[in-house]
């Protein structure tokens, strides 16, 4: 069968299996959410879900469904009855319906089953004639009902009115708030009110908080908690924050004062340039150079060595596609001055005092720590962070490279809210314990269905796998290469589940222990002697976070040893700067460094400065940069659509699109908001211009979030990012992958990648993260060894793509209706003069793009390599559904594998495509 025609009949094959959306969650009915009672073998009942032949029920014993009690079970009807006895005490349940071609849906929000302990049999003693009446007394808890927020109630307000019912012989009330359920990490310890309505004194952390209540008699005896409820406390959108002080084309402005020794210098796009040229100097005359003349492929310059304090005079020219350079620009002068106020940390202060110490600093403050010291960082199991900023302005932090070691294996160490200019310098950052483990495989034991495990032997220095956080924090994990360091297993998969913390010590040794894996068909991907990394992020925090509005934010030299989730993470901000900063294991004891993303950015209004840093054995991507979908709920009117709260950024002024995930496809034109007010249950009635026409169509109101048309915020999309010099090792997933507009991917040096190891990728399904990029520069990056994981048939170690619903792919079910070819969104990339070797599956994969170029990319492998999988398609340059791109200069003569000149390139179902001098 010729190319085109194996094509043809792969679409035909799509078209007829493509798959109908999962049912809806289930609505449970009995028992009722806190129902108390003594029955061990209750009904569990549900209403039917349209499109279901079967459910699923789990029964477990904590909220998080770690602990599992009644493992996973397939039901016909809408009803369950255990078969033997619950165990009496709180017990957690849910349900997810299952359509007729086996696609199970989303699980039904949980509910508690309260199950009391056997009455004694004894006969209670009788009350002392001079016992207080009953009467008198408070009325048990149960007549308490918690009222606001309601259970599972999702919202932005971090100070609600948490309300209940009075009591009657009630003369005060006791609430806690906890990180979770059990109230081990407790947010809000026991606070003790007079009247039923309580309102946090400092605003709580976006996450679920659970939340109790209790009564107080007049003797002062507290009565039984009342039953749980959980709030979703989701971020705040961007228009609640403090507003970032609007920024000039030109920055910093002339004469502009400031202490960042690192900022951005920007300026205006001059048409036709290709590239840049910026000069720095001491004096007027240019004399004393501070910066020499520096070229840059963007208007934007951010200078990794500090700057001193003086005056800085500062020019630049653009460069023509010819070389020749433009005339300068007349000078600015940056004022940039010492910060007035020195606070120094010794070495022996204890957490309290370094926190009063920044608390106090004024604006324009240097806080320096002791030199190459240590500080063990006690914290409490409450903390989120090690250090927590909020509207905090001018500070330089300088840890002086001194380690900080954080005893909570779920806390981060930065947090900065609605802060501007904060610079965290020379940090060192470890954990003790780490939040995961990392064990080598001793064997595969199969035992029957879902029973198989696997056994561990934890390496020296990592943490028990059954020890306290892990098994409170338990998430998942990966297979690791037995031999490099931190890099993913060949064909492993993408993600190893280890469900519900099923850890037990195997006899046969101290150190040995036996995980359970979700059935017996994972032991194909085991092999003795293989590393497994098993993660504790289930509540972890990132370690430096800038949220709601930062602006000028500078990470120097900051090193992380572990992380209990990201490492930087940027949202809603805008100016991040990450230099010379790493993420690496800390010796060679270690083999991995972090259980998430390296640098993790999202809509942010100037795109992120990465430059000179190292990722290195991590378990997510090491650059990610994006937005989220916002969903469309109802459209009331032609120029106004009701949007979801989750995700939301949009402010009057920004741009948008509207994307519909399921073709792929943009509706319309880029439309601007006018104004955005409240719509009740945490939506938003977003208006804009133009107004939609009637005919335009997309989907809406899905109870499945991601299965509604999305707005995409393309004012907040990282635009200007800068990603250069950085050195990628053995990343789990993607080392670069970024959503965005008008930045650069250059000079980086990425290896052992185990999906792609540069892709510009949106996500349609569940994440809902996108959208397309434009004006995109790829060059001069080296890279080897990459797209080997279980999931990586799809990319390339680059790759442009656009993904649809109604398209499978290797890591998700088609869920449309026709399989259908996304539109050519992606625009202006360039791929240019890179180096590629030892690749799998495609080297270069350009696909559903516009008017881009791939040339001078050299594709190379190793005498005698060979590809992971040599049976599927492995094509060096693939171009698919593309118009006017350019393909030239690229060079496949140094891949002895390619043995047909449709293995070195090919091009489909493209459009005014240009070949040309492609060697061989």
């Amino acid at each position: 069968m010729n190319r085109s025609r194996f094509v043809l009949f792969l679409l035909f094959v799509f078209t007829a299996l493509s798959a109908t959306a999962a049912p809806n969650a289930p609505k449970l009915l009995t028992p009722k959410h806190n129902e108390v009672s003594l029955n061990a073998t209750p009904v569990f009942s549900w209403a039917a879900s349209p499109g279901a032949v079967a459910y699923e029920i789990e029964v477990s014993a904590d909220y998080d469904f770690k602990t599992i009690v009644v493992p996973r079970t397939r039901v016909e009807g809408t009803s369950f009855t255990p078969a033997k006895p619950l165990h009496r005490t709180n017990r957690f349940w849910h349900v997810r319906a299952i359509d007729s071609a086996g696609n199970p849906g989303k699980w039904s929000s949980a509910y508690i089953y309260r199950l009391q302990p056997e009455p004694k049999t004894s006969a209670p003693a009788k009350a002392p004639a001079s016992a207080t009446p009953a009467a008198s007394a408070v009325k048990e808890s149960k007549t308490l009902k918690l009222l606001t927020p309601k259970h599972n109630e999702e919202s932005t307000n971090a100070t609600p009115v948490f309300t209940w019912t009075p009591v009657t012989g009630a003369v005060a009330y006791e609430i806690e708030i906890a990180a979770d359920y059990e109230y081990k990490k407790t947010v809000v310890p026991v606070t003790r009110v007079d009247s039923p309505s309580f309102t946090p004194a400092e605003p709580l952390y976006p996450s679920n908080r659970f939340w109790r209540v209790r009564t107080i008699d007049a003797s002062g005896k507290a009565g039984k908690w009342a039953g749980t409820f959980v709030y979703k406390l989701k971020p705040a959108p961007a228009s609640q924050a403090r507003a970032m002080t609007k920024r000039p084309a030109v920055y910093p402005a002339n004469n502009q004062t400031g202490i960042v020794q690192n900022p951005s210098f920007t300026w205006d796009a001059v048409p036709g340039a290709v590239a840049y040229e910026i000069e720095i100097a001491a004096d007027f005359t240019y004399k004393k150079t501070v910066v020499p003349v520096t070229r840059v492929e963007t208007p934007r310059y951010v200078p990794m060595q500090a700057l001193y304090p003086s005056a800085r005079f500062w020019r630049t020219r653009a460069i023509q596609a010819n070389g020749r350079a433009g005339e300068w620009s007349g000078t600015r002068v940056y004022k940039l001055h010492a910060p007035a106020n020195k606070i120094n940390i010794p070495a022996n202060a204890t957490l309290a005092e370094i926190r009063a110490a920044i608390d106090a600093a004024p604006a324009s403050s240097l806080i320096t720590f002791a030199p190459n010291a240590t500080y063990r960082l006690k914290m409490n199991q409450k903390d989120s962070h090690f250090l927590t900023l909020s509207k905090r302005d001018d500070l330089i932090i300088d840890g002086n490279n001194s380690l900080f070691i954080i005893d909570n294996p779920s806390a981060g160490a930065f947090n900065m809210r609605e802060c501007q200019r904060i610079t965290v310098r020379r940090f060192r950052f470890d954990y003790d314990p780490l939040p995961h483990s990392v064990g080598v495989v001793e064997s595969f034991n199969p035992g029957e269905g879902a029973a198989a495990t696997v056994t561990l032997r934890s390496l020296p220095g990592y943490p028990d796998f059954d020890a306290p956080h892990m098994i409170a924090n338990w998430s998942w994990g990966v297979i690791l290469d037995p031999v490099i360091t931190g890099r993913m297993k060949a064909k492993a998969p993408l993600v190893m589940n280890f469900p519900g913390a099923k850890v037990s010590r195997n006899a046969a040794g101290p150190n040995l222990f036996d995980v359970a894996v979700p059935h017996v068909n994972y032991g194909k991907f085991f092999s003795k002697g293989d590393r497994v990394v098993i993660f504790s992020r289930e509540r972890g925090r990132s370690l430096c976070s800038a949220e709601m509005n930062c602006d000028d934010i500078t990470f120097d030299r900051v090193t992380t040893h572990a992380s209990p989730a990201g490492h930087f993470i940027a949202v809603n901000c805008s100016d991040v700067k990450i230099l010379a900063c790493a993420s690496s294991p800390k010796d060679a004891s270690r083999v991995y460094a972090g259980n998430a993303d390296g640098a993790h950015v999202r809509a942010n209004l100037l795109g992120p400065w990465i430059e000179g840093c190292t990722f290195d054995s991590i378990g997510d991507d090491g650059i990610a940069l994006y937005n989220k979908g916002m969903a469309i709920n109802a459209r009331p009117a032609n120029d106004t659509l009701t949007v979801a709260g989750t995700f939301m950024n949009l402010q009057p002024g920004d741009a948008f699109v509207i994307f519909n995930p399921f073709d792929g496809s943009l509706v319309g034109e880029t439309r601007t908001v006018t104004a955005v007010k409240p719509a009740g249950g945490g939506a938003h009635n977003v208006t804009f211009k133009p107004a939609l026409a009637t005919k335009d169509d997309f989907p809406a109101g899905d109870k499945t979030w991601w299965k509604n048309a999305q707005l995409f915020n393309r004012t907040r999309q990282n635009s200007g990012f800068v990603i250069k010099n950085n050195t990628f090792k053995s990343v789990r997933r993607y080392s670069v992958i970024v959503r965005s507009t008008d930045g650069i991917i250059v000079d980086n040096d990425i290896t052992g990648s185990s999906n792609s190891a540069i892709t510009l990728l949106n996500e349609p399904h569940s994440w809902a993260n996108g959208l397309h990029s434009e004006r995109v520069l790829i060059a001069r990056n080296k890279i080897s060894a990459s797209t080997v994981d279980g999931s990586a048939s799809s990319g390339g170690s680059i790759a442009v793509n656009l993904r649809n619903l109604n398209t499978p792919s290797v890591d998700a079910k088609a869920v449309g209706k026709a399989s259908t070819k996304p539109a050519r969104l992606h625009r202006d990339i360039r791929i240019e003069n890179n180096t590629i070797t030892d690749w799998n599956y495609h080297a270069i994969l350009l696909r559903s793009a516009t008017g881009c170029t791939v040339t001078g990319n050299v594709i190379s492998a190793p005498a005698g390599a060979k590809f992971i999988a040599p049976e599927k398609e492995n094509i060096a340059i693939l171009v698919d559904n593309t118009d006017g791109c350019v393909i030239s200069g690229n060079d496949t003569s140094g891949d002895p594998r390619l043995g047909s000149p449709e293995q070195r390139l090919t091009v489909i179902d493209s459009d005014n495509a240009t070949v040309k001098n492609n060697k061989p």
